[in-house]
């Protein structure tokens, strides 16, 4: 996938993926 895995946690998996995602891009 292109877009950043930020965006993708967002739309994907939502809040819960985007704590986890802070964790691994900082």
């Amino acid at each position: 996938m292109s877009v950043p895995n930020r965006t993708d946690d967002q739309c994907e998996h939502g809040a819960e993926a985007n704590a986890q995602n802070r964790l691994k891009h900082g």
